[in-house]
């Protein structure tokens, strides 16, 4: 994308206008940047994979309480969230306290929802 924002700068006659008075230097380092992190993304998720086959009954009821998980994380988040409005943190703060409290109550609201006969048929 950034190639094709320099090339249609560079036939308009705007190139710095095209980049954002951004120079080549840290479109590079962020393109490269992108290609690390994917790649460094893939590589990990290929080693679990190779080393954690997940086989078992944890691994199956881990693996059906992360869809559940899934599935609930927007409505815990919403009502995490609600929860710490009342609180006079600074933004960065109560991003940290509710990031920190909705993962483990993600996690508790998966696995509990696995738990409900209706609920667990679903999931």
């Amino acid at each position: 994308m950034v190639v094709v924002l320099a090339v249609c700068g560079k036939a308009r006659g705007n190139f710095e206008s095209a980049l954002h008075g951004a120079g080549w230097p840290i479109m590079v380092t962020a393109v490269l940047y992108g290609i690390i992190s994917v790649a460094f993304t893939v590589w990990f998720a290929a080693l679990i994979r190779a080393r954690w086959t997940g086989e078992g009954p944890l691994g199956a009821r881990a693996g059906r309480a992360s869809y559940a998980a899934y599935v609930l994380h927007l409505l815990v988040l919403t009502a995490i969230m609600v929860l710490f409005a009342s609180l006079a943190l600074a933004p960065e703060l109560n991003f940290v306290v509710v990031a920190v409290a909705a993962v483990r109550v993600c996690c508790l609201a998966g696995c509990a929802a696995t738990r409900v006969p209706g609920i667990s048929k679903a999931l």
